[in-house]
């Protein structure tokens, strides 16, 4: 209640009024202060005073509109106005119990309390967020339904999350009037879903289509209300779909024409427009016995039939007779038309003031080629027409034709032509020599010459367009006929197709069109020429490559062993390319023969060959199921047998460094086999009877290791070797050495190789520099160790520190090391020297060369240049020097090949070379 309207006097007929108003003010939360009981029994002055005093609290508690409703109330309760019986019978009923403010208090209430916002204003937000999502909705519907036939899957979530929102938290705010039961809140879902499904994802529902219509046009009237607006409405709708109308163009347009009438002159012209025509031969003439028999045969081959057009000026003609001039012999010849009712014919104007004087063209058959012209042209009165003075003849040649044909290639090429009609070929490794180097297809042109073709090419679906022009040019020029017709008659030429086919795959050729030197072009079809006839397919088989597969050591060798724990033979994997089944050609050099072997593999898949032999395997060719190649790798694979390994112990004592006393001892092992080596020893100290021998192993990847043994305990220590293990035996083998040493300095030497080659060839020798220290002169033991022999060197009388070794010459393939044993210098004292070694890599052969083309060898024209490729191995360094000689005089030609982007020598002249 506002302020303005204060509280009702006590008594007045107003009080229901009063208290529904004042009913808002009391708070759910809050309760009513006790009011006092009014008795039954007759009421006194002090009684009534008491009363107005209860009446008067209860109405200031219940007012809250300012100061005015208090000072009114303390004026109606002043004791100077005594109340009299009927201003007693006038008292107000005690205020409700406070039981009942309680219960009102439980009733439906908002979850908002009514002191952060009114109830009202709860209602108006509520409605004004619903109205505001709805207007979105249809916002979004309509703009749906312009797109004809169009769902949004992203529409029906969104609206069913913002719907299934808005009524949950209609739900649990619990706002008079607006309230959701949970009964309430499942029927509604299940609409919204409902709704949802068919404005956004059926697209022809029923209640779309009955809405649809309705909401379009209260859309499109609202837009047209908005673009009235002045100034802001059209810049507010702009070019809305919704503003277009429906509209239909008038079908009846204003024509009108004007005919001049002119007298025409009795007048024949043949070809008015002079234009060159050419006809079908497979057309012409075409007319069977049993066309008579079938209805409307007659009909269409008149359509396809060529005719000159022959414009009548005059009365109907009664007979025709034209002249035609053969092209290969030149002979003219008057023909007559036989039936002239029969020709067709094209009325353009009839005079029916002249009888039956028309302006007409008349259709002339032709069925052969020739020059055309107008002989005579007569009435039914015999009178002669005129013709065209001048006029030239009508030149009929024949349409020009093209096909496609495979050329013939020698009884060596890989080229082949199926049943089917189409090619296959084997990948040419060169562009100038090779299977096809002289053209694979034709393509066959027959008319008039010079004759223009397009030719399209899909090489693996790559689409490439090309223009041939001017076929048959060279044989007009030649032509030297005195026929002057003959020009005009049909020549057969061909084009030659070459292609270097140097990538695999499909090659298809298709004919396009074809267009003779009078302009005709003829468009190829396959009903009109035959799918054979203008298109060609040729398979470009890829050469098969071998090559081994990545993982197989070129530089090191693989053993073979008889251990349980390594392999008594190797499948050296193979990697192969091309058409199974695949045959590979590969030699093993033992080296006391060189083995030639194949071997078949109907699968590229784990394709490897079995090595149990020693020796060196090479790749030589493969082949496929439809060409020949080359090893795409010349490298080799070394297969070696492994030998067991075996340990040669020696001991030397460590004398003090004034050469005095023994301090303990050098081990020396020496270790043939392959590395890393392993032995185990025992080791006791005989002085203590009662120790047990500790095992010991020592680890090495030398070929000799030098232990030292310093004990810390004096005594005499045994050593007990009995067991040496390498890489191709790790089980081990037994042995049996002993070692005793008294335990009771020094000059050194050390090899730098920083000058060392990294691998040398067979019977090179190599120096390995050392550098000593010490008093001069020196003497030095050293040791060179292979994996099948050990030999020991000494070298007196070093004078200079820096000297160098010469090892060799180095006869066997394989790792040569050689180690530094001992060095001693002038006054005598030895030190046994370890970790001082050198490694060197003996090839097992030298470079490889060979001509890396096919059988067919290399093409070079007569005059020309040509190249000759080569194939090195990989263990060929540059500059290469080649030497070849040619078979048919023993001449001898030198090459050097400086870098692998020029693998080819120059060849000399026609003949046979060889490296």
């Amino acid at each position: 209640m506002s302020g303005g309207q204060g509280l009702t006097p006590v008594g007045s007929p107003n009080r229901r009024v009063q208290r529904r108003s004042l009913a808002p003010a009391h708070s759910p939360g809050l309760e009513s202060p006790p009011f006092p009981r009014i008795s039954s029994k007759p009421i006194t002055t002090s009684d009534s005073s008491r009363a107005l005093g209860s009446s008067f609290v209860e109405r200031v508690y219940r007012n809250t509109d300012g100061a005015s409703e208090v000072q009114q109330l303390l004026a109606e309760s002043s004791p100077a106005k005594p109340l009299s019986e009927a201003d007693i019978g006038r008292v107000p009923p005690p205020p409700p119990p406070r039981a009942s403010s309680v219960a009102a208090a439980k009733g439906p209430t908002s979850a908002i309390p009514a002191s952060v916002l009114d109830i009202p204003s709860q209602r108006l937000y509520a409605l004004s967020v619903v109205g505001l999502l709805a207007a979105w909705k249809i916002y979004e519907t309509i703009g749906l339904s312009l797109e004809s036939g169009q769902t949004s899957l992203y529409l029906f979530i969104k609206w069913c999350i913002l719907d299934f929102a808005l009524l949950y938290a209609g739900w649990r705010l619990h706002i008079p009037k607006l309230r959701i039961t949970t009964a309430m809140l499942y029927g509604l879902l299940a609409g919204s879903v409902f709704l949802n499904l068919n404005m956004f994802l059926f697209s022809s529902s029923v209640l779309v289509l009955a809405l649809k219509p309705v909401g379009l046009g209260v859309a499109s009237s609202c837009l047209r209300s908005i673009k009235s607006v002045p100034l802001v409405g059209p810049w507010l709708v702009g070019d809305s779909e919704l503003l277009i109308d429906t509209f239909q163009l008038d079908d009846e347009h204003i024509l009108g024409r004007h005919t001049i009438h002119i007298l025409p002159h009795s007048l024949a012209h043949m070809n008015p427009t002079g234009k060159t025509m050419c006809i079908d031969s497979r057309e012409a003439g075409q007319r069977t016995w049993y066309s008579r028999l079938v209805p409307g045969s007659s009909h269409r081959l008149q359509e396809r039939q060529l005719t000159i057009p022959m414009l009548i000026n005059g009365t109907r003609p009664a007979s025709i007779m034209y002249a035609h001039t053969s092209f290969e012999t030149g002979v003219r010849q008057v023909r007559a038309v036989k039936n002239i009712n029969g020709l067709r014919m094209e009325t353009v104007a009839s005079y029916p003031a002249l009888g039956n004087w028309v302006l007409a063209t008349y259709y002339l058959p032709v069925v052969e080629e020739g020059a055309y012209v107008i002989h005579s042209v007569r009435d039914s009165r015999g009178l002669e027409f005129r013709t065209v003075a001048e006029a030239q003849a009508t030149v009929v040649v024949g349409c020009p034709t093209a096909h496609l044909s495979w050329r013939k290639q020698d009884e060596n090429s890989t080229f082949a032509v199926g049943s089917d009609g189409h090619a296959s070929i084997c990948q040419r490794v060169g562009s100038s020599s090779g299977d096809g180097a002289l053209g694979l297809i034709d393509v066959v042109v027959e008319g008039f010459a010079p004759m223009d073709v397009s030719v399209v090419r899909l090489v693996n679906g790559h689409r490439e367009a090309m223009e041939l022009d001017g076929i048959g040019a060279k044989e007009t020029e030649n032509d030297g006929d005195e026929n002057q017709w003959a020009r005009f008659q049909r020549r057969t030429s061909a084009y030659t197709l070459s292609d270097a086919v140097l990538q695999a795959g499909e090659y298809v050729y298709r004919l396009e069109s074809v267009r003779d030197a009078a302009n005709h072009t003829v468009a190829l079809s396959d009903t009109t020429s035959g799918a054979s006839a203008i298109m060609a397919r040729m398979v470009v088989h890829a050469r098969p490559r071998v090559a081994w597969a990545s993982g197989l050591p070129s530089s090191s060798s693989l053993w073979l062993s008889d251990d349980r724990q390594r392999a008594s033979h190797h499948a050296l994997g193979l990697q192969l390319t091309g058409q199974a089944p695949w045959t590979v050609d590969y030699t093993i050099d033992t080296g006391a023969q060189v083995l030639h072997e194949s071997r078949t593999f109907t699968t590229a898949t784990a394709a490897a060959l079995d090595a149990r032999q020693a020796g060196v395997y090479s790749l030589v060719g493969v082949r496929d199921s439809y060409c020949a190649g080359t090893p795409a790798d010349m490298g080799r694979v070394t297969v070696e047998r492994a030998v067991r390994p075996t340990a040669n112990v020696s001991s030397t004592a460590i004398m003090a460094r004034e050469c005095g006393g023994e301090i303990g001892a050098h081990i020396t092992l020496e270790f043939t086999g392959r590395p890393p080596f392993v032995v185990s020893y025992r080791e006791r100290n005989l002085r203590n009877a009662q120790g047990r021998a500790a095992t010991r192993v020592v680890r090495t990847h030398q070929h000799r290791h030098v232990l030292a043994l310093t004990p810390s305990e004096t005594g005499t220590y045994e050593l007990e070797f009995f067991r040496v293990e390498d890489d191709n035996f790790p089980s081990g083998q037994p042995m049996f050495e002993v070692v005793r040493q008294v335990v009771h300095a020094q000059p050194s030497a050390t090899i730098y190789a920083t000058r060392m080659p990294p691998a040398v060839c067979r019977g090179d020798s190599v120096k390995v520099p050392v550098k000593l220290s010490g008093e001069a002169p020196w003497q030095l033991t050293y040791a060179v160790a292979h994996a099948d022999h050990h030999a020991t060197f000494n070298i007196t009388d070093i004078g200079d520190e820096r000297h160098s070794i010469a090892v060799g010459p180095l006869d066997d393939p394989g790792e040569h090391t050689v180690d530094l044993v001992r060095v001693t210098d002038a006054r005598g004292c030895a030190r046994e020297l370890a970790g001082n070694s050198a490694t060197v890599r003996v090839r097992a052969s030298g470079p490889r060369a060979a001509f890396g083309c096919d059988s067919n060898g290399v093409r070079l024209r007569e005059g020309g240049d040509a190249r000759i490729p080569i194939s090195l191995s990989a263990a060929a360094e540059f500059p290469v020097e080649l030497a070849y000689r040619r078979l048919d005089d023993d001449t001898v030609f030198h090459a050097t090949i400086r870098h692998a982007s020029s693998l080819s020598v120059p060849a000399h002249g026609a003949g046979q070379y060889v490296l």
